[in-house]
């Protein structure tokens, strides 16, 4: 199964190729930081928010997203809380200004 992958082209997404980038299959979507090695530490205290289009309802799976110490933001899916995605907030802002134009919009056509 293929995958494609892109990063944000807005300011603070990375540096050089460090950044938080989606990725798709041709059933699911993903995000990764692309420069975090897996296995980091999670805070327990964390106050997860699911981040969902407005009106939307029902089990999911959703995206929940928390606000860490420092300018760490960690990720993860409802269906799969162990599984954390960690990212600074300036990435984290270029990946949503990257996602309000429309820059993903591709990954999910058709779906």
């Amino acid at each position: 199964m293929t995958r494609q992958r892109q990063k944000p082209s807005f300011p603070g997404g990375g540096d050089g190729n460090n950044c938080a980038e989606p990725a798709s299959t041709t059933r699911t979507m993903h995000v990764r930081e692309s420069d975090v090695a897996d296995g980091n530490a999670i805070p327990t205290n964390l106050d997860w928010t699911r981040a969902a289009p407005e009106g939307a309802e029902g089990d999911g799976p959703w995206i929940e997203i928390a606000f860490g110490d420092g300018d760490l933001v960690y990720l993860r899916e409802t269906s799969d809380p162990a599984n954390v995605v960690t990212t600074t907030r300036k990435k984290w802002d270029a990946f949503v200004l990257g996602v309000q134009a429309g820059e993903f919009d591709h990954f999910v056509e058709g779906v």
